[in-house]
């Protein structure tokens, strides 16, 4: 208990001390590997998904993370154009898309990708795991909250074919509920992936929030002018 308390105090203390504002598409597999190997070393990925369970909240199937940013003076109107105007910067391209926009509830949705964040190789298969995360940012009067969800892994699987035979691939999904750690290693058909690919979830959604509170405090407020549609 004193070991995991440590790393999550070394988050904590990343958190504290992040000085890159790089843009959130730079936050890919071997970025999310990084971090990881900068937290848990070479700690086994089974070890390592079994510890961070617990502080994990599982909702059906989806893993959810939320945080609380407090940005003092910042009314609500203000804080959601500065939501806008990052989402938009960020999330324009055909992998992180902007999901939706909420007037009533000043939120935005977005929805982005990291390809191949894991891999694992078996007996029988090689399996490679990307990450299709949503996050929903919601501003109030002085504050922002970040809600980082995922229900299922995207899964590409080699199969092979054996000396006489070819290779084949497919793609699967994996509600994340009916993976380990959150079921017995023995009812997961592949368990070391699912470690890997849980382990690498946590980190991905640890950056992300880094990520968007840094460029939510760095996004210039740029005003509407007379005439402007309030609609947007």
């Amino acid at each position: 208990m004193n070991k995991m308390k440590r790393i999550l105090a070394l988050i904590v203390v990343i958190w504290a001390t992040t000085v890159s504002y790089s843009q959130i598409q730079h936050i890919n597999a071997t970025a999310i590997n990084n971090r990881k190997m900068q937290l848990f070393g070479n700690k086994k990925w089974k070890s390592i998904a079994a510890e961070i369970k617990k502080y994990i909240t599982l909702e059906g199937n989806a893993v959810k993370y939320v945080k609380v940013i407090e940005m003092p003076d910042k009314p609500k109107e203000q804080l959601f154009e500065i939501t806008k105007n990052w989402a938009d910067k960020n999330f324009n391209t055909p992998e992180y898309i902007v999901r939706s926009i909420d007037n009533e509830d000043c939120s935005v949705t977005v929805q982005g990708i990291i390809n191949g964040v894991a891999d694992h190789s078996g007996f029988l298969n090689t399996y490679e795991v990307s990450l299709k995360p949503m996050v929903t940012i919601q501003v109030k009067d002085g504050k922002a909250r970040i809600i980082f969800i995922m229900s299922q892994y995207n899964v590409r699987i080699e199969e092979y074919g054996g000396p006489y035979g070819s290779d084949t691939y497919k793609n699967e999904i994996w509600n994340i509920g009916k993976c380990f750690p959150f079921i017995s290693s023995m009812y997961d058909g592949h368990p070391a992936a699912s470690a890997k690919a849980l382990v690498m979830t946590h980190i991905c959604a640890t950056m992300y929030m880094e990520e968007i509170e840094q460029g939510l405090k760095n996004t210039e407020y740029i005003p509407k002018v007379n005439g402007e549609n309030s609609d947007w």
